[in-house]
C-alpha cells in the first residue's frame, strides 16, 4: 500500500472517531432532553392534581360557611353551583388544555429525537463510497452522485460539507456544481442550487463559494443568470432552491456587492417579485428574503426604487405583509422597513394606493405572537415614523391606538430584543411633535415607560432602559418657569428678560408674559419691552412657558416700581373768588403725580408768588380792576412739571367795598369817621379796618369811629377795608383837615374888606365883641402830632355831652357905612358859628347811627 493510501486511511479513521464522539454527545444530549421532558410532564401532572384538590377543599369550605351564615340555602346552592360550573370549570379546562399541549410537545420532541438518533445510526453515502469524484461526470453517474450528496446533506450537513471541502478535488467539484446550474434538467439544476446554497450557509463553505462567484472565469458570470432562469421552472422544489440560494448569496456584504454588479439583476428582481404570490409559501418566503437582503445595502434599495417596475415591486411587497408560518410577511416587512428608511422609498410607498393597507398590515403584524414578524413590523413602523408624512399617516390610521398599546405591552416582553424594538419604535414616534403629544395622552405608554425606568434591569437590558429614558425625556412636560429679570430703562419703559425653557420634544416653546394678570406678550422671544408705563407705579409680572398641548405653571411673581418723573399739569386751574385787592385761585391735583408731590408753585407773572401743598391759595396786595397772569405747576423730586396758566382780574371797588368814609371834624384835635356797609358784600363780613394815613386805627364791626388826639390844621386820609370770608375789599379814600387854632396871627383873615368901584375901601363899623368872646377858650383836647396817632379802639364811642355842646357867639351890632343888601358877620364869629352848627348836626347823626347799630 502506498504512502498516500495510508494517509487517506488515517484521515478516514480520524473522521470516524470524530463522528463517534459527536454521536455520543448527541445521544447523551437527547437522553437528557428526554429525561427533562418526562420530569416536566410529571411535575405538571402533579401540579394539576394539587390545584384540583385545593379547589375542591375551597369549594367545600365555602359551602360550609354559607350554610352557617345564610339561612336561605337555595341561594347559596345556586351560588356554589355557579361557582363550580363557571369560573372553576373554566380554570380546570385551561389547566387540562395546558397539560395536553405540554404532553404533545414532549411527544413531538421525543419523536424528533428518535428520528435524529436513527439518522445518526445510518451510515452516510460518502463513508462507504467516495462518490464526490463522480460529480465531475455530466451523465447519469454524475446525477446519481448529486442525489447522494443531497441526501448526505440532509442527514449530516456539517460533516458532509467538511468531507467535501477537505477533499483534494473539492475545487473541481465546486466548479462542476456551478456548471450543473445551467443543466436543462430542472431536478439536476435544482439539486446543484441546493448544494451551493447549503455550502454558503456554512462558515468554511461560504468562503469557498464567495471565491467562486468573484472569480474571473466565464462560468462565474453565469451563476446568477442560471439561478434566475431556474425561477421560471415548473418544478416548485427547484424554484424554491434557486430562490433560497440567491437569498443565501445576498446575505453577506460580498455577495450583495457581487449581485449588484451583475447585468441580469433587474431580470432577477422581476422574477423574484413574481414569486411573492407563489402558491408555495416557502418559495414566496425565499423570494421575500431575497428582496429583504438586497435592501440591506443602500445601493440595493436604490436599485429596487429605480427599477422600471418599482411600483409593482413595492405593491407586491405590501400585499405580502402578514403573519404566516413560512415567514414571507416577516421578510417583506423587513424589506418595507429598509425602503421606508430612505426618503425616496418612503415617498413612493406612501404615494401608492395600497399605502393605507401597508400601515394596517404592519399594525396587525405588530400585535401577533410571532416574535420575528412583530420585530420586523416594529422596525418598519419606526422607519416609517422618521418622516413627518409617514409619522402623520401612521398616527391617523384607525389602528394607531392599538399599535401604541401593543408597543407598551411589548416593553415588558421576556425577549430582550423584542422589548428593545418596541422601545425603539416608541422613541421614534415620540421624536416627532405630533407623536409626542399622542404618547402623552396614552396613559398605557407613559405608565409602562415609567415602570421600566424605575425597575432594576440586568446588563443585557441596559439598551432597553437607555431607549426608555430617552423617550421619557422627550415626553417630559415643561417645568415651572423661573421668575423674569427686570431692567428699568426709563420711568415708562422696562425691559423684561427670562431664561429659555428647553424641551426635547421638538415642540416650539412659547412664552406668555402677564403684567398685573393681563397678558402683554405671547411669542418665542426671551425678552420683551414694556412701554407706556406709569411713573412711580408698582407692577407685578409673571411668566409662563407653553408648547402645543402643554402649559407650565406660572412663575413666581416679580414686583417692580417705576422711577419718578415730573408730574403732569395741574388740572382745572381756576379763579374761585376775587376782590378788589385779592384773588383766590384753586386747582385740582394732576392726573398723574408720577411720584411723591413736593407741592405746587404759583407764579405771578415770572415771579414766584406761592409754594403750597394745598390746592388753593390767596394772592393779596393787588390793585382793583387789574388783570394779572398766573401760572402753576406741580413738582416731585425729579423737578417741576409743565405749567398751566390763567389770567384773572381783580374786582372793581363798586358794590363790594364799603362806602367812601365820611369824616366830620369836631375840632382841632378830633373828628368822627363813619361809613356804610357794602351794597353787595363779598362773602361774610368779619370786620372793618379803618386806615388813617396808611395805619390801621380801628378794627371792628362798628360803622363809625371817633378819632382824638389829632394835630390841628393837619390833613388826614382815611379808607375802610371790609374783611370778608372771600378776601378784603377796600373803599375809596377820604381826605380831611383838622381845625386851625382860632388866634393864629400869621393866618390871613377869611373876610377881606370890601372895595368900592373906584378902589376905595368901604368903612365898616364893628362893635367890639364881648370880653368873653375875645378871651381865648381853653382847648379840651391835647394836640398830638401826626406821628403820635392814637391807638386803635375796637368800639369807639362819641360822647353825647360833647355832641350836644354848642358854642354860642353873640352877634354884635354892625353899622354899615353905606347901604347894602347883606350884612356880613365878622370873620371870627362866622367861623365859630359854622363850627357850632356842623358839630351839632354831626352829633345828631352819630346818635342816630348808634341807635340803629
Amino acid at each position: 500500500m502506498s504512502l498516500k493510501s495510508l494517509e487517506m486511511v488515517e484521515s478516514q479513521v480520524i473522521d470516524l472517531r470524530k463522528t463517534l464522539t459527536d454521536e455520543k454527545r448527541n445521544t447523551t444530549k437527547l437522553g437528557g432532553m428526554l429525561k427533562t421532558g418526562q420530569d416536566a410532564l410529571k411535575a405538571e401532572q402533579e401540579r394539576v392534581k394539587y390545584l384540583e384538590d385545593q379547589l375542591k377543599a375551597k369549594s367545600e369550605e365555602l359551602i360550609t360557611l354559607a350554610k352557617e351564615t345564610h339561612p336561605d340555602w337555595d341561594v347559596i346552592d345556586t351560588v356554589v353551583e355557579g361557582l363550580n360550573s363557571g369560573e372553576t370549570e373554566k380554570k380546570i379546562d385551561e389547566l387540562h388544555e395546558k397539560l395536553e399541549m405540554t404532553q404533545r410537545e414532549l411527544q413531538d420532541e421525543i419523536k424528533a429525537n428518535q428520528h435524529l438518533s436513527g439518522r445518526l445510526k445510518m451510515s452516510l453515502n460518502w463513508s462507504d463510497n467516495d462518490y464526490f469524484v463522480r460529480l465531475l461526470k455530466a451523465d447519469k453517474r454524475g446525477y446519481a452522485a448529486l442525489e447522494c450528496l443531497v441526501d448526505d446533506l440532509h442527514v449530516d450537513k456539517d460533516r458532509t460539507i467538511g468531507k467535501l471541502l477537505r477533499h483534494s478535488g473539492s475545487e473541481d467539484f465546486l466548479w462542476a456544481l456551478v456548471k450543473l446550474l445551467g443543466d436543462p434538467n430542472s431536478r439536476v439544476a435544482g439539486n446543484a442550487a441546493y448544494i451551493l446554497g447549503t455550502l454558503a450557509e456554512n462558515e468554511l463553505g461560504y468562503l469557498r463559494v464567495i471565491s467562486l462567484i468573484n472569480s474571473k472565469c466565464a462560468e462565474s458570470r453565469r451563476i446568477l443568470s442560471d439561478l434566475t432562469n431556474m425561477l421560471t421552472f415548473d418544478d416548485s422544489e427547484s424554484v424554491m432552491n434557486a430562490a433560497g440560494t440567491i437569498g443565501t448569496l445576498a446575505e453577506s456584504p460580498e455577495g450583495r456587492e457581487w449581485m449588484l454588479r451583475q447585468d441580469c439583476l433587474d431580470d432577477t428582481i422581476d422574477r423574484i417579485t413574481n414569486l411573492l404570490s407563489h402558491n408555495n409559501l416557502w418559495t414566496a418566503s425565499n423570494a421575500a428574503l431575497v428582496l429583504a437582503r438586497i435592501t440591506i445595502s443602500e445601493d440595493g434599495c436604490e436599485r429596487l426604487l429605480c427599477h422600471s417596475n418599482s411600483s409593482s415591486i413595492l405593491t407586491n411587497l405590501i400585499l405580502s405583509l402578514g403573519v404566516d408560518e413560512a415567514g414571507r410577511g416577516m421578510n417583506a416587512a423587513f424589506a418595507v422597513g429598509r425602503l421606508c428608511d430612505t426618503d425616496k422609498g418612503r415617498h413612493k410607498l406612501l404615494s401608492l394606493p395600497e399605502s393605507e393597507k401597508m400601515i394596517s398590515s404592519l399594525s396587525k403584524m405588530l400585535c401577533c405572537n410571532d416574535s420575528g414578524a412583530s420585530k420586523n413590523a416594529c422596525f418598519a413602523i419606526s422607519c416609517l415614523a422618521t418622516n413627518p408624512m409617514g409619522h402623520s399617516r401612521l398616527l391617523e390610521n384607525q389602528r394607531s391606538e392599538t399599535v401604541l398599546k401593543t408597543l407598551a405591552e411589548l416593553l415588558c416582553a421576556e425577549d430582550s430584543e423584542t422589548a428593545w424594538f418596541s422601545a425603539m419604535t416608541l422613541h421614534t414616534l415620540a421624536s416627532q411633535p405630533k407623536g409626542c403629544l399622542r404618547l402623552r395622552k396614552t396613559s398605557d405608554v407613559t405608565n409602562s415607560l415609567k415602570s421600566i425606568a424605575q425597575s432594576e434591569m440586568s446588563e443585557h437590558k441596559e439598551d432597553l432602559k437607555e431607549e426608555v429614558n430617552k423617550t421619557l425625556a422627550i415626553l417630559k412636560r415643561l417645568d415651572k418657569a423661573e421668575p423674569p429679570d427686570i431692567e428699568q430703562e426709563s420711568f415708562e419703559k422696562v425691559l423684561v428678560k427670562w431664561k429659555e425653557s428647553k424641551t426635547n420634544s421638538g415642540l416650539k416653546v412659547k412664552y406668555q408674559l402677564f403684567l398685573d394678570d393681563i397678558s402683554v406678550y405671547n411669542g418665542e422671544k426671551i425678552e420683551h419691552v414694556l412701554n407706556k408705563l406709569q411713573p412711580h407705579t408698582t407692577y407685578t409680572v409673571r411668566l409662563r412657558a407653553f408648547t402645543e398641548g402643554d402649559e407650565a405653571p406660572l412663575s413666581d411673581p416679580v414686583n417692580f416700581t417705576t422711577a419718578e418723573t415730573v408730574p403732569t399739569i395741574p388740572l382745572n386751574f381756576r379763579l374761585l373768588v376775587r376782590t378788589t385787592t385779592q384773588l383766590k385761585l384753586a386747582w385740582d391735583p394732576p392726573e398723574f403725580s408720577n411720584g411723591i408731590l413736593k407741592g405746587y408753585y404759583v407764579y405771578l407773572g415770572e415771579k414766584l408768588s406761592e409754594h403750597t401743598y394745598e390746592t388753593s391759595c390767596i394772592v393779596s396786595s393787588l390793585q382793583p380792576s387789574t388783570s394779572y397772569d398766573f401760572k402753576i405747576c406741580a413738582a416731585t423730586s425729579k423737578g417741576k412739571g409743565p405749567f398751566d396758566q390763567i389770567t384773572a382780574t381783580t374786582a372793581e371797588m363798586g358794590a363790594h367795598a364799603p362806602s367812601k368814609p365820611e369824616v366830620v371834624v369836631l375840632g382841632r384835635n378830633e373828628l368822627t369817621v363813619s361809613w356804610n356797609p357794602p351794597e353787595v358784600p363779598l362773602g361774610r363780613i368779619s370786620r372793618y379796618d379803618l386806615v388813617m394815613n396808611n395805619k390801621t386805627i380801628f378794627s371792628g364791626t362798628d360803622l363809625h369811629f371817633h378819632v382824638t388826639r389829632l394835630s390841628p390844621d393837619t390833613e388826614y386820609t382815611f379808607h375802610v377795608t371790609a374783611v370778608t370770608s372771600e378776601g378784603k375789599c377796600e373803599s375809596k379814600t377820604t381826605k380831611k383837615r383838622t381845625a386851625k387854632d382860632e388866634y393864629e396871627g400869621e393866618r390871613q383873615p377869611l373876610y377881606q374888606t370890601p372895595v368900592k368901584k373906584d378902589g376905595t375901601e368901604v368903612d365898616i363899623k364893628v362893635d367890639s365883641p364881648p370880653k368873653s368872646v375875645k378871651r381865648r377858650r381853653k382847648s379840651t383836647a391835647t394836640v398830638c402830632s401826626q406821628e403820635n396817632v392814637p391807638a386803635v379802639q375796637t368800639t369807639p364811642r362819641v360822647s353825647s355831652a360833647s355832641a350836644k355842646k354848642k358854642v354860642r357867639a353873640k352877634t354884635p351890632d354892625v353899622t354899615l357905612k353905606r347901604s347894602q343888601t347883606m350884612i356880613e358877620k365878622p370873620v371870627s364869629l362866622v367861623r365859630k358859628e359854622s363850627v357850632e352848627t356842623t358839630v351839632t348836626s354831626k352829633s345828631s347823626e352819630v346818635e342816630q347811627q348808634e341807635v340803629s347799630v
